[in-house]
């Protein structure tokens, strides 16, 4: 009792001492003194003064700075506070007609105006290229296509390769190139082995630049010269790229929090948490940087609550950590993955978060987990339009529960390399994806009460029977004459035999195979082949499924564009996208229905409605209107920051233009 007492009555002491400290990079008074009427100009001074129980309180402003995490404190923000790791170009000198040049000490790899990232200047500007023959060297290859014939007086360039083998991308730095022949060589590198399938394009040349926004960097002496074309002149004032290697960086801290913060500009990671423990990012916005928004590593207790992670490399990473939450957060247009769980983490949650639109580059995934993850729940969360949904490999005890996952370029849900075991998948909507929803691959899955459609006539899953305890799901192709359904220990079941499926597997026996009826939903699915279209034709699968004036969604952007010509496996759309697909470009066929709002609501005379698991219907039960708003507790109000002016507009362009890429080339160190 005499302990207890005493604790109170230190935490009440420790209460009386805390102070709030004061910071306005914006303050013009004649001394710092870290209150309100004398504060500091930077934050790092006032951690430097703070002590364990302190809030330290920023005024709005773009603080050009890093700052170190420290033990009991927290940081909060008032208005719009942006830390900014990023680096101002300045200097710049007219070049010729509408290009500026600039000298830099190093080499960059992205750019930016105004939070939006710039085009890099390639040839050819649209379309792709392909291998049309190549020789390997000992340590080069020499890649041909005859559109290189028409290149005169290059100097500086990189080829940029997609490669079938590893379907990732390559930048390869040109060190010989010959326009009478048409090849280019470059060094070989680890993991690229050159094939016909692969395609590519050039970039990073000034002669590239044709239109205001593009820009390129070429290796002149010892200086890198970036040369810019702006739509008027005095962008060039708000022009930057990634600076600071860390913005936040939180190492060795515990019990601290930090929240209300803009975190832009790192060269590497927004906010860095490593060995700590008891640490809460609330209400944040990271964003624009280089490798990874969120880092959580070799940490405990962590909490990623309410945030908004966008236009990084990765959006949030989980490392050799334990006792994590992922909670009501927005993570989307990330360059590659969305959320990453890995390396020994275990006891993670993941829960009512809108995770989307990762599909540019690597391998694209909203969640990907690998490396001896263990007691990993997903639960409540929306998961939209990705290269796959969910990808995963040496995982252990996962429950996967009430999510609704729609929109893949693979499969929605991997469970992947014969090592993801001891599943439990109950109450998901699981829907629209190029091969089957889900790809079981090890060992234990408990599969109960979730719809699963594929959108088109391709198997939905297969499964070990010896390794699946599968019941009351809903299965669905789509309007298409008996579809193949499920495979089962080797055997091939179409739509006409899913009873004699169930018979003989002694498998979801109170299973459904039928359209589950949703109100708004659409016809079929399809993946566009981006190497042989361009803006209003486009070249897809499984093209007898759309017909003439119906409309299509391209990568669930809303906009209805109709289909005014077919031939053979290629369809016109008006209108027409504003650039060429880069990669992933995912199709739905909506028929006659020009509204694209899911309505995962189930119609009255839905035979869902007569499959009932532990009280309740398949699929998922989280509002798709709601999630999609950031509305995560359904009281119609959205739960994040509102996005700032210049955010929302790079938000809405890359919601308008999801099907673009080539702004980065991301060369990993």
């Amino acid at each position: 009792m005499n302990k207890k007492i005493f604790l109170i009555f230190s935490i009440f002491i420790l209460n009386l001492s805390a102070e709030t400290i004061w910071v306005d990079c914006n303050s013009q008074k004649d001394k710092q003194t870290g209150t309100k009427e004398y504060p500091f100009i930077k934050i790092s001074d006032a951690i430097k003064v703070s002590k364990e129980g302190d809030e330290i309180v920023i005024n709005q402003g773009n603080y050009r700075e890093t700052i170190q995490g420290k033990s009991g404190i927290k940081i909060k923000g008032i208005g719009r506070v942006v830390i900014n790791g990023g680096k101002e170009i300045k200097t710049w000198e007219k070049y010729e007609k509408n290009i500026w040049r600039t000298y830099l000490d190093k080499e960059i790899d992205e750019l930016f105006l105004k939070n939006k990232r710039l085009e890099i200047a390639r040839y050819p500007e649209k379309k792709w290229l392909k291998v049309e023959k190549f020789e390997e060297k000992e340590d080069t290859y020499k890649v041909y296509n005859s559109e290189l014939k028409n290149l005169k007086d290059m100097k500086s360039f990189e080829v940029r390769i997609l490669n079938s083998i590893v379907n990732g991308f390559f930048t390869c730095p040109v060190i010989n190139y010959n326009p009478e022949d048409g090849f280019v060589e470059f060094k070989k590198q680890n993991y690229l082995k050159i094939t016909e399938k692969d395609i590519f394009y050039l970039q990073h040349n000034k002669n590239f630049i044709k239109i205001p926004g593009q820009w390129a960097i070429e290796k002149e002496g010892e200086k890198y010269a970036v040369y810019f074309w702006p739509e008027k002149e005095d962008d060039l004032k708000f022009v930057e790229t990634t600076g600071s290697d860390r913005v936040i960086n939180i190492g060795n801290v515990k019990n601290f929090e930090i929240e209300g913060i803009e975190v832009c500009g790192g060269e590497t990671y927004g906010i860095y948490i490593s060995n700590c423990e008891n640490i809460k990012i609330k209400n944040c916005i990271v964003y624009n940087n280089k490798h990874l928004g969120i880092s959580v590593n070799g940490s405990k207790n962590v909490s990623i609550l309410k945030n908004i992670v966008l236009f990084n490399g990765n959006g949030v990473a989980i490392g050799r950590s334990q006792n994590i939450e992922v909670i009501n957060n927005e993570i989307g247009f990330n360059n590659i993955d969305g959320l990453i769980v890995s390396w020994n983490s275990q006891d993670v949650v993941v829960k009512g978060n809108y995770i989307h639109h990762h599909i540019l580059y690597g391998h694209p995934d909203n969640i990907q987990t690998y490396r001896n993850v263990k007691n990993l729940k997903i639960e409540d969360n929306l998961l939209l339009c990705g290269g796959q949904s969910i990808m995963m490999e040496e995982t252990y005890n996962l429950e996967l529960k009430n999510n609704i996952i729609i929109g893949a370029g693979a499969y929605s849900v991997i469970f992947g390399h014969q090592n993801t075991d001891n599943v439990k998948m109950h109450f998901n909507t699981v829907v629209l994806s190029q091969y089957g929803s889900v790809n079981f691959t090890g060992k234990q899955y408990d599969v109960k009460g979730n719809v699963f459609i594929t959108g088109h006539p391709g198997a939905i899953y297969g499964i070990n029977v010896n390794e699946y305890e599968g019941d009351y799901n809903v299965f669905w192709n789509c309007e298409i004459s008996n579809p193949t359904t499920i495979a089962a220990s080797g055997k091939w079941y179409k739509a006409s035999q899913f009873e004699e499926y169930k018979k003989n597997t002694q498998k979801d026996i109170n299973s459904l195979y039928s359209n589950p009826l949703f109100k708004n939903f659409p016809v079929s699915f399809h993946v566009v082949n981006p190497l042989n279209s361009d803006e209003e034709n486009l070249q897809i699968n499984l093209p007898d499924l759309i017909k003439l004036n119906d409309f299509v969604e391209i990568n669930f952007d809303g906009i209805p564009r109709k289909v005014i010509e077919k031939r053979e496996n290629k369809i016109k759309i008006s209108p027409k996208l504003e650039n060429t697909p880069f990669r992933i470009v995912l199709l739905c066929n909506w028929g006659q229905i020009e509204n694209f709002e899911l309505d995962f609501g189930v119609k009255e005379e839905s035979p869902v409605r007569k499959v009932i698991y532990e009280n309740q219907t398949p699929g998922a039960k989280i509002n798709y209107r709601n999630m999609k708003n950031c509305d995560f507790d359904n009281d119609g109000k959205r739960d994040l920051m509102a996005l700032p002016d210049d955010l929302k507009k790079v938000y809405e362009e890359k919601l308008k233009k999801t099907f673009t890429g080539g702004e980065i080339e991301k060369k990993w160190r």
